[in-house]
């Protein structure tokens, strides 16, 4: 009886999946701009915005990574006491 073995994806460098979503993005972007025919012009204020909320949403995920940062030191400083 064959054995399926289950092959893992190769993960792409960071700077590959970064640019990916970038284009990925802007097709978006350009896509909607098609679909709903809308002025560039238009799309700078639903940027400004939708950039506003990631901008939060990164700042949320930083503090979440320092204050998980801070307890695992605080963790291990416990261990070696």
């Amino acid at each position: 009886m064959a054995e399926f073995v289950k092959k893992e994806k190769a993960s792409k460098p960071l700077i590959l999946e970064i640019n990916e979503a970038k284009e990925e993005t802007v097709a978006a972007v350009n896509d909607i701009i098609r679909r709903h025919r809308l002025p560039v012009y238009f799309m700078e204020g639903i940027i400004a915005d939708i950039y506003r909320q990631v901008a939060a949403g990164a700042q949320r995920e930083l503090s979440a990574a320092k204050e998980q940062a801070a307890r695992s030191a605080d963790d291990v400083n416990k261990d070696n006491e």
